[in-house]
């Protein structure tokens, strides 16, 4: 075999490893070195498949077989100069189409990125999958000190390095400078409630003006006049109105999604907002009264000091040990 024609079984082997789910994500991520290696394993297989099926057949079924038919090898031997052609070609077309069965049958793309992830156990990606997959929400703390917290709406490609993840916010705010407690300024989770209770009512007039439209269409059938005849065409024109409606609110709930840049997020972590209201409000709350006696303290002691001045040198001495026992050192 002409050794130019293995680039066939190679390039079907190339094609079977980019389009098969459990070694798309490898080959895309592969050097082009072990590319080529890894190319080449299947396409080795698919060499040997070819060149058993080709035999078989000429031995199964040689041309002796078919008084009235011509042979087929017979006449590619003939009119093919290249020996061996056909047994690439056939290499080439086992390594190019048999992944689509293969992963309908044996692997979805699902169950790929769900393994690519789970063996790199890069732990910002297992947890956002942790997150998409149990339907948890997330908090994502950006470099500017805004935090969003929401549910992550990001598509999975373990080809390519995450730069950017998606996520559906359900509210968002700030984390204090001082304490780095979080505080929540925007509740999208409203204007989504609001949103579904819009749709909600348009449906129910939708309804309403269905059963209007189909009550005076009878009455128009039994007994036209201009007046029904105009009532059908206000109504008609309301069911397109509330048509329009309906679908703009639908489409503005899809717009709430926002995109968050991999590189500006400082910490992410699986969010539970009874977790939070339970155990950590509290906490929140105590520490700004801590930081109030504190401040109450120090202002009490810089007053104090200040005081100091007044008093004769002699005395200062005394002054200064009763500021240490009052306030400590």
């Amino acid at each position: 075999m002409p050794y130019n024609l293995l680039l066939l079984p190679l390039l079907g082997g190339f094609l079977f490893l980019r389009w098969w789910n459990p070694t798309r994500y490898h080959a895309l991520r592969a050097e082009k070195e072990r590319l080529l290696i890894l190319a080449a394993i299947p396409g080795l297989i698919s060499l040997i498949l070819a060149f058993a099926v080709v035999k078989g057949l000429g031995a199964i079924l040689p041309c002796t077989d078919w008084p009235n038919f011509p042979c087929f090898p017979a006449w590619w031997k003939s009119n093919v100069p290249f020996d061996y052609l056909g047994t690439s070609l056939l290499a080439f077309a086992l390594g190019a189409s048999v992944w689509w069965p293969w992963n309908k049958l044996f692997c979805s793309q699902k169950v790929a990125i769900d393994k690519v992830i789970d063996e790199d156990k890069i732990p910002f990606e297992l947890l956002l999958k942790k997150a998409q997959d149990q339907t948890k929400t997330v908090s994502v703390t950006m470099s500017n000190g805004k935090v969003y917290v929401g549910w992550v709406t990001h598509s999975f490609n373990p080809a390519l390095p995450t730069r950017f993840i998606q996520s559906l916010p359900i509210k968002s705010g700030y984390r204090n400078q001082e304490t780095k407690w979080l505080e929540f300024t925007t509740f999208y989770s409203e204007a989504l409630d609001h949103l579904k209770r819009d749709v909600d009512k348009k449906f129910d007039e939708y309804g309403e003006v269905l059963k209007q439209l189909e009550q005076v269409t009878t009455q128009n059938e039994r007994r036209p006049n201009p007046r029904t005849a105009s009532q059908i065409h206000e109504l008609n024109k309301r069911i397109e109105q509330l048509e329009a409606e309906i679908e703009e609110l639908e489409t503005t709930a899809d717009d709430f999604d926002i995109v968050l840049p991999v590189s500006e997020i400082m910490s992410i972590n699986v969010f539970s907002e009874y977790v939070h209201s339970q155990y950590f409000t509290a906490s929140e709350e105590d520490d700004q009264t801590l930081e109030t006696d504190d401040e109450k303290k120090r202002k009490a002691l810089e007053k104090a000091l200040i005081q100091a001045y007044d008093i004769p040198e002699s005395e200062r001495l005394e002054y200064y040990k009763s500021l240490i026992e009052r306030f400590g050192r």
